[in-house]
């Protein structure tokens, strides 16, 4: 296997021998002449082709301008998982403008948070999603939206509609009236001949909010196209790699190493709107995928799922599992089910335009299990050929370096750091030198990066320091344990103390007298939890992209405490 990875890398190097500054709809444009008639994204409903998204993005971007885009203006993309999504975020890197990507889950409140804090001047949004009535949230939060200049929303000049889910409003534009607009419009020939430049911001990311009100991370097209070609890179995909995901596009993961790194070898990402054990089944067999993007939740209902050892998995040969830890039973059984040769695992974030550190498609699944992979080889895309990034630990409390295999918080510096946060006012707030990440890992021998836990997530009880990760380890080693998560409670006597929430695998029963013997057994006193209780997968508390939010699994827990007390 060593061996045709080898293949497959040379071959990639031999597409790029240096380095392109190119912008979203160059490596678009790239692709369309060399790959015309293959699909870019496959979606619930159809497919569009490299060519077909050269000509439809252009179409959007003659609407755009038309309607008064201009390049550094921001617009709110409130898309789902569709064609439609990638066409419009294709159309706005032509103008020059700067995509904010919304999370389609969003209440009235945080829409409209969001959207003020980033000062839209053009939304684009579905008309809503699933039970979400989008256009309803606007007139609740911006009434007067649909003539222009809402009061409570003064930036927003103009909103454009995609009818899903729910009936579009009359008198407002929708996607094919841009188009349209667009197609009867001269083109400028300023405007045309124009470049975007690689180092403006192509893309406003909020986080997700696992620990409170979301941020505006900025990112450039070149800090984007770079983490997604050493992606490429360093996973050796091969040409027209077909790849599947249900992760939503919002968020950088399904976007750079997903769709974008795909597009690097002309190759598909087949998307799913909603995340659902058969939609995930049929990418697979349907559109016959070879790669499979997900996060452990994602991963564990497809493969404690029945239907997954009958599904046609023979074009699948690769799976991507991050953004979480996953037991080992995990990547067992994914071996096992889909017969899968490469396995790989990653550490990224939004911060950082995407993964950072890749375990190797030739690496043994110890590897895989144990660390989140080395820091990505980037080729071309890299500091002078080679890495992607650089990487140090330090003290979380001081900032001091810390020595060789010591535990401390990752700091970064490279290509794809992002350039700064958005800030109301001041679009100058810039990344500190080194990227504190809040992460806490140590470096190996090997050079394999061991991530103990987030900063926030460690607490201390009776005076001593715990990582939940390493309590969680243990638990999903147990009888009929699928997942667990630690988090530290406040307690008058020890000032926090440990309390796990453990998911079954199904069917199972879980022994906790057992379990907790066993903490007790390998784990020092003070690591042992206090309290172990069973939960189902549904009370997990969730972000759409699949991670815990473990403050709310504390917050559960104090309000469940506060109401057995009274």
């Amino acid at each position: 296997m060593a061996s045709l990875i080898r293949q497959r890398r040379e071959a990639l190097e031999s597409r790029f021998g240096t380095w392109p500054a190119w912008s979203l709809h160059d490596l678009v444009d790239h692709a369309a002449e060399a790959h015309p008639d293959r699909a870019v994204v496959i979606d619930d409903d159809d497919a569009l082709t490299y060519s077909q998204m050269r000509a439809r993005s252009r179409e959007l971007a003659a609407g755009f301008l038309a309607l008064g885009v201009r390049a550094g203006d921001h617009v709110g993309v409130l898309l789902p998982n569709d064609r439609q999504h990638v066409a419009v975020r294709v159309a706005l890197s032509r103008v020059g403008a700067t995509t904010v990507s919304l999370n389609y889950l969003y209440r009235a409140q945080e829409l409209a948070f969001v959207l003020r804090d980033s000062g839209c001047r053009l939304l684009v949004t579905a008309s809503g999603f699933r039970d979400l009535d989008h256009l309803a949230m606007l007139d609740e939060v911006a009434p007067g939206w649909t003539g222009g200049n809402p009061r409570s929303l003064p930036d927003l000049r103009k909103v454009v509609q995609h009818g899903v889910d729910h009936p579009e409003r009359t008198g407002v534009p929708n996607l094919d009236d841009v188009a349209a607009l667009g197609r009867e419009t001269p083109p400028d020939p300023a405007v045309a001949a124009r470049k975007v430049p690689a180092d403006s911001v192509s893309d406003i990311l909020y986080t997700s909010g696992t620990t409170g009100k979301p941020k505006g991370i900025k990112l450039t097209h070149d800090n984007i196209l770079r983490a997604a070609y050493a992606s490429a890179y360093c996973r050796a995909f091969e040409d027209g790699r077909r790849m599947t995901s249900a992760l939503p596009l919002y968020h950088i993961f399904a976007w750079t190493e997903g769709l974008v790194a795909s597009m690097f070898v002309g190759g598909t990402l087949i998307t799913q709107r909603t995340f659902t054990v058969e939609s995930t089944l049929a990418a697979i067999s349907t559109h016959r995928a070879s790669d499979w993007i997900c996060v452990p939740t994602m991963a564990v209902a497809v493969l404690d799922d029945p239907a997954a050892a009958e599904t046609d998995s023979s074009s699948l040969r690769s799976m991507m599992c991050a953004a979480a830890p996953a037991p080992r039973w995990l990547w067992d059984k994914a071996r096992a089910t889909f017969s899968l040769t490469e396995l790989v695992t990653a550490y990224g974030s939004t911060e950082l335009a995407g993964s950072v550190t890749l375990t190797q498609p030739e690496d043994p699944i110890e590897r895989v299990v144990h660390t989140v992979g080395r820091i990505k080889h980037g080729g071309v895309a890299g500091l002078d050929g080679g890495p992607l990034a650089r990487l140090k630990v330090t003290d979380p409390l001081t900032g001091e370096d810390l020595p060789e295999g010591a535990v401390g918080e990752l700091r970064w510096r490279g290509p794809t750091v992002t350039p700064g946060r958005w800030s109301r006012g001041d679009d100058a707030a810039p990344t500190e030198e080194w990227l504190a990440s809040g992460d806490l890992g140590r470096i190996r021998d090997d050079g394999y990066v061991e991530l103990v836990g987030r900063s926030k997530e460690v607490y201390k009880s009776g005076g001593e320091l715990v990582m939940p990760s390493e309590v969680e380890q243990l638990l999903t080693q147990q009888p009929g344990v699928s997942q667990a998560f630690v988090v530290g409670v406040p307690d008058e006597r020890w000032g926090e103390i440990g309390w796990a929430w453990i998911v079954p695998e199904p069917g199972a029963t879980v022994d906790v007298p057992a379990v907790i013997e066993a903490c007790r057994e390998k784990l020092a006193r003070f690591k042992v939890p206090k309290q172990v209780e069973i939960v189902t997968v549904e009370q997990l508390p969730q972000t759409t992209t699949g991670k815990v939010q473990r403050h709310l699994i504390v917050e559960q827990i104090k309000t469940s405490r506060e109401s057995s007390a009274t």
